[in-house]
């Protein structure tokens, strides 16, 4: 009696997986390192600046910094154009927050969203043939009754793991589930990740309470 006429995709997610950098991942590379070793150093009370750990990370405002200059501007275009594709008005975003962070190659990291972001993001510095992002269906519904599959899809996925290799950026909402999947192995992988606002509300109505933004430069 019916037949199918078309099949609708319904609230798609845009993931943006990029080209992987050329060169200009060396200085990126030696920058996030100095800025993890900084982070790691005795604090003016002779205190570590930050905890021991295996896994290891900055103050999030390199986006201040002149080495990380290039790639937040090449980010924030990025995520204008994210913005564009939703016919977004006035797409125009600015890099909230970047640090750097490294952790054991074996490392997988629990699941987790960026709330107080529109677009969040992942950039692998040096990583194992493993890494990838993992990204789990955020529908609270979706698997309450779900009947068994014959094969899996992308229709019938709870979850998709992208591979990334290093100098390869990957953007995602900032309400997406995912965790970070360091690949296994031995060794330590390093990343740059961060977040994305429109430059209005991060600049004029919403400023983060950490410092790196022009806004919260004389906020108490």
């Amino acid at each position: 009696m019916f037949v199918a006429e078309e099949t609708l995709g319904i609230f798609p997610t845009l993931v943006f997986r990029t080209q992987a950098l050329g060169p200009e991942i060396r200085p990126l590379t030696a920058a996030a390192q100095a800025a993890l070793t900084a982070a790691a150093g005795p604090a003016a009370n002779g205190q570590a600046k930050a905890p021991p750990g295996p896994r290891r990370r900055s103050p999030p405002a390199l986006q201040a910094e002149p080495a990380f200059r290039g790639l937040v501007q090449s980010i924030a275009a990025l995520a204008a154009e994210a913005l564009r594709l939703a016919a977004f008005e006035r797409p125009d975003c600015t890099v909230t927050a970047l640090w750097a962070e490294a952790a054991p190659a074996a490392w997988a990291e629990p699941i987790a969203q960026a709330p107080n972001a529109h677009l969040t993001f992942v950039l692998p510095l040096r990583a194992a043939a493993g890494f990838g992002v993992l990204l789990t269906d955020p529908r609270p519904q979706a698997q309450v009754i779900v009947p068994m599959v014959s094969a899996p899809n992308r229709l019938n996925a709870r979850q998709a793991t992208l591979a990334l290799e290093p100098g390869q950026l990957l953007l995602l909402p900032g309400w997406q589930p995912h965790a970070v999947q360091g690949g296994g192995g031995t060794g330590e992988i390093l990343l740059l990740r961060g977040q994305t606002l429109f430059r209005n509300m991060a600049e004029k109505v919403s400023p983060p309470m950490w410092t790196g933004m022009t806004a919260n430069r004389n906020r108490t």
